[in-house]
């Protein structure tokens, strides 16, 4: 090989280095969804315990409420502890909403870092494309070289045994 130095040298190791920073964004992006997932799951399994409770209260006060005999004071605690559990199912549906935006906008930006890692990578390959076609080039000079200077060598012995 010769001992030329390829001119894009800089350029490739830059390349790599946008490659692996990209790589290293898109896991980081890619970790984060699952932390939101994580917490979109606990708040539908909140949600949803709150929900039942309600559902579950609602169903029994309903029962009661057809019973003769129920005091007016005990169905008024009965309904502030039903408003209670509507509020807190209210709560719960908008944290789980808020948790589904998250994970919305942690999606958005896992499809951000991939795009940027496979443009990252495409600009990379075209330069490794280019880095091999340098080093093609430079065997063939090289080869190119040494059957000169071996065709030299003939040329001067066979010269040399000429009478």
């Amino acid at each position: 090989m010769t001992s030329e130095a390829y001119e894009l040298q800089v350029l490739l190791e830059l390349r790599q280095g946008e490659r692996e920073q990209a790589e290293a964004l898109f896991a980081e992006a890619v970790g984060e969804l699952e932390k939101v997932r994580r917490r979109v799951r606990e708040a539908q399994g909140r949600w949803e315990r709150v929900e039942a409770q309600r559902r579950q209260g609602t169903q029994t006060f309903d029962e009661r409420a057809r019973q003769k005999g129920m005091a007016l004071v005990e169905l008024q605690n009965i309904d502030r502890y039903l408003e209670g559990l509507r509020q807190l199912s209210d709560e719960a549906q908008q944290a789980l909403t808020q948790v589904q935006e998250e994970e919305q906008r942690a999606q958005r930006q896992v499809h951000a870092a991939q795009r940027a890692m496979q443009g990252a990578i495409s600009a990379l390959k075209a330069v490794e494309g280019h880095h091999e076609a340098w080093r093609d080039e430079q065997k063939t000079l090289h080869r190119r070289k040494a059957e000169a200077q071996m065709d030299e060598v003939a040329t001067r012995l066979w010269r040399e045994q000429q009478p």
